[in-house]
């Protein structure tokens, strides 16, 4: 009977070694998953920040462009960005369709917020005898519900014939915000 007792203690005093052993090995498998799944949920939102930011950039440079081609003086050849001096995009687009204004620009289906427009004209000719201008403005373009996106748009004309369109578009319009994605296309 003193070995059956014996025995009993033994095994009692194992249990506890062996059942924390198991815990932390539970514990360690569990962390390890955990760490796995807040990677996953980090880079989903950059990927989705990251496209956001693209199809912003992508938006931007088709809407130039598309201004760019459409609002064409049929009769002077004039564009929508100008390749000459000019005082505001109004005055641009004045010259190429007299009939529109800058707040009157759809593309995809909405109304455009054109911001901070600026038009930087070099009026020392180059060795082509051609003048360069750079207009650069800000687009938000309003996804519904109060949520927008935002690109930087830079058109550079050194002829009519020869433009350069670059597009910087952000997966938020709030500057300031530190997991802001940009993403730049250029045509």
């Amino acid at each position: 009977m003193k070995n059956i007792l014996f025995k009993t203690k033994n095994s009692k005093a194992f249990v506890i070694p062996f059942s924390l052993l198991i815990s932390t090995i539970i514990l360690t498998i569990s962390l390890g998953v955990s760490l796995i799944l807040v990677k996953e949920i980090f880079f989903s939102k950059l990927t989705k920040d990251s496209l956001l930011a693209y199809y912003a950039a992508d938006e931007a440079l088709s809407c130039a462009q598309y201004f760019d081609y459409k609002y064409q003086n049929p009769e002077n050849g004039t564009k929508f960005f100008p390749f000459y001096e000019s005082t505001d995009m109004d005055d641009s687009l004045l010259y190429s369709l007299p009939s529109y204004k800058v707040s009157d620009l759809i593309c995809s289906g909405s109304y455009l917020n054109l911001k901070n427009i600026s038009i930087d004209c070099n009026l020392t000719p180059r060795e082509d005898n051609n003048r360069k201008c750079i207009t650069r403005y800000k687009v938000e373009m309003d996804l519904g519900g109060g949520e927008y996106r935002c690109a930087d748009m830079v058109v550079d004309n050194h002829t009519s014939a020869e433009t350069k369109y670059i597009s910087t578009g952000y997966s938020t319009c709030d500057a300031s915000n530190v997991n802001r994605v940009e993403r730049r296309l250029s045509s």
